[in-house]
């Protein structure tokens, strides 16, 4: 399964809006001074449907927007990627 339809899936069993990682994007790249680190919610779509490939930015985003239990940081949504992927979907 391409990595942008993992990442789809694991939102969605993770019960994460796309409008929330945008949102949870918009703080870390107001953080950072720096709008490279923001995700619309045109280019989520994008990347999940395998159209578009994340930056380095985009991709420090994803890794650090808050999962649905509202944690960040190496907790963040996307941990572990692979166990949920398989027991999920």
């Amino acid at each position: 399964m391409p990595a942008g339809q993992k990442l789809k899936v694991l939102r969605n069993v993770r019960n994460i809006t796309v409008r929330e990682v945008e949102q949870a994007s918009r703080r870390i790249a107001e953080a950072k001074g720096d709008k490279r680190f923001q995700i619309s919610n045109g280019w989520l779509a994008q990347l999940e449907k395998g159209v578009s490939e994340p930056s380095i930015c985009k991709l420090f985003s994803l890794s650090v927007s808050p999962d649905s239990r509202g944690k960040n940081g190496a907790e963040g949504w996307v941990e572990p990627l692979e166990e949920d992927i398989y027991r999920h979907g």
